[in-house]
């Protein structure tokens, strides 16, 4: 199982990539919050096109190649809340990791402070999109070096996205 936050799906979508998250879907059911749904919606009434790529991957019963929503019960919610003064998180952000505690899922999120706290919390697996990209090279979805430059290049125009140096550099240690 892999619980996906806001800003991975925000970032694959504005520069057209959704299709990196195909390579999850052939092991795992992906799954989002009510509350990135929620968060979602709102960038939708605000006018961002982005999202209705992401609605088209959207399904609110478990199927294999979409991205599901999970709610946390009334046990998990309470447990969230109390995250949320520890770390100073968003709600949505402490379900993500009560969630994914809860579920030993694969946490995949590019929210740094979110990462650091949920590997505080004991979360094993938390991946970012440095991760995502290198798995989609690895497994030869992102096969040559001018398109890994070019999502790289629209990450930043587009979503303003910015990689470290190192972060780069290890990415392209994978390419040919």
């Amino acid at each position: 199982m892999i619980l996906i936050d806001t800003c991975i799906l925000s970032s694959l979508a504005k520069i057209d990539r959704l299709c990196l998250l195909d390579i999850l879907f052939r092991k795992h059911f992906c799954y989002i919050t009510p509350s990135i749904l929620r968060e979602l919606d709102t960038n939708k009434i605000a006018g961002f096109k982005f999202v209705d790529k992401i609605g088209k991957m959207l399904s609110f019963t478990d199927v294999k190649n979409k991205i599901c929503i999970i709610s946390p019960d009334a046990e998990e919610f309470e447990q969230a809340y109390g995250l949320q003064d520890k770390y100073n998180l968003s709600l949505v952000d402490c379900e993500c990791i009560v969630l994914a505690k809860s579920k030993d899922a694969i946490l995949l999120t590019d929210d740094t402070k979110l990462g650091k706290s949920a590997l505080k919390e004991g979360i094993s697996k938390v991946y970012d999109l440095k991760s995502l990209l290198v798995a989609n090279i690895i497994e030869e979805v992102i096969i040559v070096r001018e398109e890994l430059e070019e999502i790289l290049d629209c990450l930043r125009r587009k979503d303003y996205y910015s990689f470290s140096e190192s972060d780069i550099e290890e990415i392209f240690k994978y390419i040919s």
